[in-house]
């Protein structure tokens, strides 16, 4: 069970793309990819604690 629990579990490349995908865009608008990685691990957190 320990190292079930302590096994990382894999992202989904399409989740991969669209996160950097969506950083790029920011950078190029003129907005902070901080905050949009900020947004995205505020939703996240949202669904674990769920």
């Amino acid at each position: 069970m320990a190292a079930h629990v302590g096994e990382p579990r894999a992202v989904p490349e399409s989740v991969l793309y669209t996160k950097y995908t969506k950083v790029v865009l920011a950078l190029l608008s003129g907005r902070s990819a901080i905050d949009v990685l900020d947004i995205q691990r505020a939703a996240h957190l949202r669904v674990m604690r769920e």
